[in-house]
């Protein structure tokens, strides 16, 4: 059995290697399409914002232009169901030209304006406290750099702006995080914690040694944000844990065939001898009922 146990030990460490390669390419693969779709929504947002701030009158213009007659070309772009829930101009001086919210909505501006410094910063998360609210796009108006359009897309609608599945597979968690670690949204509510735990920042993709979570990320285009996906190695080795499990009886019944053939070799050295044994005691009954003596044949072990 020894050398049998040997074959299934190797056989069992290349299938969990191969397994675990193949789980770590196929999470890159997904991390790396999310990405680009996550990025690819991103642009499609700030072409919005571009198309929006074309008509708007020049800078010039809209500085001497009441508030409420900006709000009042803003409206016209913000339909029901769209991507941003508000929109506001705002200058490098800290000024609000205007601002209009969707229907029904009050979206949370953070207290600066501009948000962030849009020359260096696509995109910028807003929070209260730990908690994210929203996250900011803008666009410089056509004629002027110093003055931009600014979107806002409240959490409530992150899911449905990016229509991504809460499971992008089986066991996999999946969340959309900062270079510096900070959760921007995870696809699933009970994901969040799950990739806090396996991620750090400055960390590299892959199977760790060690770590029981297998990790990919991929950088979303030119933003500060990381998806992340995580699948537990457990989860990973399942199909081939429930093999082991499948093999384990089936191993036992071979190995107490083995020691019962061993049994019945160790009788007579032949698998055939006991039964040889019982034809020889039965040929010299029947001599001795018939009155002569009994042919009397060397035992196998003798004639040795």
């Amino acid at each position: 059995l020894v050398p049998l146990l040997t074959v299934i030990a190797i056989g069992y460490a290349v299938s969990r290697a191969t397994i675990l390669r193949q789980a770590a390419e196929g999470l890159d693969a997904l991390a790396q399409a999310q990405a680009v779709h996550l990025a690819t929504e991103l642009q499609r947002e700030q072409l919005l914002l571009r198309t929006i701030a074309g008509p708007l009158p020049p800078y010039a213009t809209l500085r001497q232009t009441p508030a409420a007659s900006t709000a009042r070309l803003l409206v016209l772009a913000l339909p029901e169901g769209g991507v941003f829930d508000g929109l506001r101009i705002v200058t490098a001086e800290g000024t609000v030209l205007a601002s209009v919210a969707l229907r029904n909505t009050a979206p949370h501006w953070p207290g600066r304006a501009p948000a962030a410094d849009w020359t260096t910063q696509p995109v910028a998360v807003h929070r209260e406290g730990a908690t994210v609210v929203a996250y900011l796009l803008a666009t410089p108006l056509v004629d002027s750099p110093n003055a931009w359009l600014e979107g806002h897309v409240r959490r409530e609608d992150f899911d449905r702006v990016f229509a991504l599945p809460a499971h992008l597979q089986e066991g996999v968690e999946s969340a959309v995080v900062e270079r510096n670690g900070q959760l921007v949204f995870a696809l699933h509510p009970h994901g969040a914690a799950d990739v806090a735990r396996s991620f750090a920042p400055g960390m590299s993709a892959g199977a760790q040694p060690g770590n029981a979570v297998l990790v990919s990320m991929d950088p979303v285009g030119t933003t500060d944000w990381m998806f992340v996906a995580a699948l537990p190695r457990e989860v990973a080795l399942a199909a081939l844990a429930r093999l082991r499990m499948d093999t384990v009886p089936q191993f036992r019944s071979a190995a107490a065939c083995s020691r019962r053939w061993r049994s019945c070799w160790s009788c007579d050295e032949r698998p055939g001898g006991l039964v040889a044994d019982r034809g020889r005691a039965a040929r010299a009954r029947d001599a001795r009922a018939a009155g002569h003596e009994p042919h009397r044949e060397p035992h196998p072990a003798a004639r040795r």
